[in-house]
This record gives structure tokens, C-alpha cells and sequence, in this order.
């Protein structure tokens, strides 16, 4: 849409592109390595069910509030960031330790690490986005926040579940 210069209800091509971004980060990539942990540490985990059930609910929430309710973008947002936080704090307090190979091991710490100043800059823009005067522009967190999501968590988490990094290969 935002390529073929489509304005869905109204909002601008910037918009639109970053909405299809967040989707494949907040939307997709953030409930699949949530699952993957899940199956890693077994699915008891009240912090990752919290975690993985507001994750959900809070990107529908932000969708809902940048067509409609600004306060509840603002909100949405906010939520949306301790969701990630407690993703974070399952993926280094629990994950972590599950993890057989060195690799992963690194690959799971960059990935929730990477969590936390992605989302006090999202906290932050979202907050000066509320208040009209936000310090923070669309391409400062273009190269911040959107390179810590895409290649901190989202590409550094899933790459840390896959079945070669995470058993030893034993020489034949």
C-alpha cells in the first residue's frame, strides 16, 4: 500500500510502511520467540504468559489507538514495552540457561538486551508523540529502535532457537 501510494483511512506513507514493520516485529517476531521460549522452558512460566498475552493485546491496542484514540496509543504503547521488558526477563533469566551451545547462548543475551533501550525509546517517542514535542523523529528511531527490534531481538532471538545452534555437533 504505502509503495502504491494508497492512503488507508487517511494516514500517510510513512505510516503505512511503519505499521507493516511493526507488524512483523511487534506482531509476529515477538510472540514467536515468546512461543519458542515457551517450548524451551515449558509453558508454566507466569512472567512469559503475562509477557506473551499483553505482547498481544497491546499491539492491537496501539493499532486501535493511532486510528482512534491518541491516549490510547500513549497507553498501548507503554503497555506494549513492559510486555517486551518481561519477554526479556524470561529470555535471560530462564532461556538463557536452557541453552546448550555457546552460540545461542549469545544470540538469546543480544536478543533481550536488545529489548530494553528499544523500549524506552519507543516509551519515549510514544510519550513526546502524546505530548506533541517529542525529542525523537521517525528516522532517529528508524536507526535506533527499528535496528535494535530487527537485528538486536527479533533476528538475534530467532536465530538463537535454531535446531543447529542449539545441540553440539559431535565429530563422526
Amino acid at each position: 500500500m504505502s509503495r502504491l501510494g494508497l492512503l488507508p483511512l487517511g494516514f500517510g506513507d510513512t505510516i503505512v510502511l511503519l505499521t507493516a514493520v511493526h507488524f512483523h516485529f511487534a506482531g509476529f517476531a515477538a510472540p514467536l520467540i515468546a512461543s519458542l521460549a515457551g517450548e524451551r522452558i515449558g509453558h508454566s512460566s507466569n512472567l512469559l504468559r503475562f509477557a506473551t498475552i499483553t505482547m498481544i493485546l497491546a499491539a492491537l491496542a496501539v493499532a486501535l489507538g493511532i486510528t482512534l484514540f491518541p491516549w490510547l496509543e500513549l497507553i498501548a504503547a507503554l503497555w506494549l514495552s513492559i510486555g517486551m521488558m518481561a519477554l526479556s526477563s524470561v529470555l535471560l533469566r530462564d532461556v538463557r540457561k536452557c541453552l546448550t551451545t555457546r552460540p545461542s547462548r549469545i544470540l538469546i543475551t543480544i536478543a533481550a538486551v536488545s529489548v530494553w533501550p528499544s523500549m524506552a525509546l519507543a516509551s519515549a517517542f510514544a510519550i513526546g508523540e502524546f505530548l506533541e514535542r517529542g525529542p525523537l523523529d521517525i528516522p532517529l528511531m528508524s536507526a535506533t529502535h527499528g535496528w535494535l527490534n530487527g537485528m538486536g531481538f527479533a533476528i538475534c532471538g530467532l536465530l538463537s532457537f535454531r535446531r543447529p545452534l542449539l545441540t553440539s555437533v559431535k565429530p563422526a
